[in-house]
């Protein structure tokens, strides 16, 4: 991230309905502050199977990600393996990583367009 401001949302998606904009159809989601211009997340309970994670840097914590009047995030974004958008948001199959049980480690990459 390029500052400590605000907080980083996350929203864990098991399938590409909503991915990644509406956070309400994820099945779990978290609010994070940053230190360090880093952030971190701990989900648990989510079952073995395929999801992506979709994160924004809310820099000035008004609860959504601030955009400019083309639509373009004017705030930090990212998603697992570290899809990228080509018009339009990330695709939930860009993003997909397969979830076996226990525990794993992803690093996402905050991206500032």
């Amino acid at each position: 991230m390029r500052n400590n401001k605000g907080q980083v949302f996350c929203a864990i998606y098991s399938s590409a309905d909503g991915f990644p904009k509406e956070s309400q159809k994820s099945i779990q989601r978290a609010t994070s502050s940053v230190s360090d211009k880093k952030a971190s997340f701990e989900f648990s309970g989510i079952e073995p199977g395929t999801y992506a994670l979709s994160v924004f840097h809310d820099e000035n914590s008004n609860g959504k990600l601030g955009t400019n009047w083309l639509g373009i995030p004017s705030e930090g974004v990212g998603a697992s393996n570290d899809a990228r958008s080509h018009m339009g948001p990330p695709k939930f199959d860009a993003a997909a990583f397969q979830f076996a049980g226990g525990r794993i480690s992803l690093k996402i990459t905050i991206h500032y367009l």
